[in-house]
């Protein structure tokens, strides 16, 4: 759906769109060559924009394009012909008003068009072909936070807890809400230590092993009351119609990782993991909403926010976290080396291979303790990077991420909701889907 600033972006690209193109014939008509100069200029470089509040983002309305550049062509024969025939100058208008009209209703159908000119607002970038938002939820992490944000007095009718459903049923409420998306997905973990991850570092979250087992993923460890509630939400979701993908062999965060970089538009990840930090790029409108207290603050993570904090960007942010370690993932980094250290060594070297190059020659200022200690990481600095960077490249299978209107089982839903007493926070949940495409 259109919004009000869409609409009245447009309405200001026509009308500067309509000046330059009556300009143009006027002032060759009068052999003022800086005024039709200067009309040509709004034509071909000029982006009119419009600055959207409710998301601290920009909306882009680029005037250029292969088919613009055509019209102001053909438009500038029939003002030279106008001027210097002595044909009068209104001739041209028909010209004029068929481009404008067209170039306002068609070119948003024409994707394939080049946006030139950028501008940014806050610190989130937008393109003027993106279709919809699309906001990635790292499921476990919120579940998890709902489980601990919320009393496990909330409990549904024969006294089972259903804190962790009806939390995650509220931030998602609260998102929604917030945030807009057009379109939402609950990424789950189908495997939440993958084994070509363990291959490569056993000690990769081995710490959080509840059960091993040969033939299927190992049991991680979860809170007694939490368990039960997992397939509940499950089962919710799917009855409200709100896409959820998990795919066998890999992580939330790689599923995550998949559908960013397909993604055309901008896109929101919901996570409570800095892991996910590596995936923040302001130039592709890519955020990550990380929570600080419940979902009701959030810390809007772009690229501004990485590099006042970790010195950073989100490509560099692997490579730190790598460099780093982290012992609640059972990777152990390099020895002597921390996080502003790291990043000191990001900003001289680069990346990590241009780190790693220094080793290797005498002539760079890294001292004999870091020389030393990176030389003995070799080993884990080798096979880390695939452990450490989310897989883009994961199965997905065709799903439907359309916000929904309306439950995709309302019987299903119904009986959900009565067996675990989801009471206010599925029923607000329901109202703001059905409002969101207002």
């Amino acid at each position: 759906m259109e919004r009000p600033d869409d609409r009245r972006a447009s309405a200001l690209r026509f009308a500067t769109e309509l000046v330059a193109w009556v300009a143009t014939p006027w002032a060759l008509s009068g052999h003022s060559w800086t005024l039709a100069v200067l009309a040509l200029v709004v034509l071909i470089g000029l982006p009119t924009v419009f600055s959207t509040p409710g998301d601290k983002a920009t909306v882009i309305v680029p005037v250029p394009g292969g088919v613009t550049i055509l019209f102001v062509l053909l438009h500038l024969v029939a003002a030279v012909v106008s001027a210097w025939w002595l044909w009068p100058a209104w001739a041209a208008v028909p010209v004029t008003l068929l481009a404008g009209a067209t170039l306002v209703t068609e070119r948003p159908r024409w994707r394939w068009l080049p946006v030139v000119g950028r501008v940014t607002v806050g610190a989130v970038r937008h393109d003027a072909n993106v279709t919809g938002r699309l906001m990635l939820l790292d499921t476990a992490s919120l579940y998890f936070r709902a489980y601990f944000g919320v009393p496990d007095s909330v409990k549904a009718p024969d006294g089972t807890p259903v804190n962790a459903v009806r939390g995650l049923l509220d931030f998602i409420d609260r998102l929604v809400r917030d945030h807009r998306p057009q379109h939402l997905v609950a990424c789950m973990d189908a495997d939440w230590r993958p084994q070509w991850r363990v291959d490569l570092i056993p000690t990769y979250k081995a710490h959080r092993v509840a059960e091993e087992h040969e033939d299927a993923p190992d049991v991680e460890e979860v809170p007694d009351t939490l368990s039960p509630q997992v397939p509940v939400i499950e089962e919710v979701l799917d009855a409200l119609g709100i896409a959820r993908v998990g795919v066998a062999g890999y992580e939330a965060d790689d599923v995550i990782g998949t559908f960013t970089a397909r993604a055309t538009g901008p896109v929101d990840i919901v996570t409570g993991d800095r892991d996910l930090y590596q995936l923040v790029d302001d130039a592709r409108g890519i955020r990550v909403l990380y929570p600080l207290k419940g979902v009701g603050t959030l810390q809007l993570t772009d690229e501004a926010v990485l590099r006042e904090k970790y010195g950073v960007d989100g490509r560099g942010y692997a490579d730190l976290a790598l460099l780093r370690g982290d012992p609640s993932d059972g990777l152990p980094g390099v020895a002597g080396i921390g996080e502003k250290t790291a990043a000191k060594l990001l900003a001289e070297f680069g990346d990590l291979a241009g780190i790693m190059a220094a080793v290797d020659d005498p002539g760079t200022r890294l001292t004999p303790s870091q020389r030393r200690r990176l030389t003995e990481a070799g080993p884990y600095v080798a096979v880390a990077p695939k452990v450490v960077r989310v897989a883009d490249d994961v199965p997905l299978p065709d799903v439907d991420t359309a916000l929904p209107r309306a439950p995709r089982d309302p019987a299903a839903l119904e009986q959900l909701a009565k067996r675990w007493g989801l009471g206010g926070s599925l029923q607000r949940l329901l109202t703001t889907l059905a409002v969101g495409h207002e």
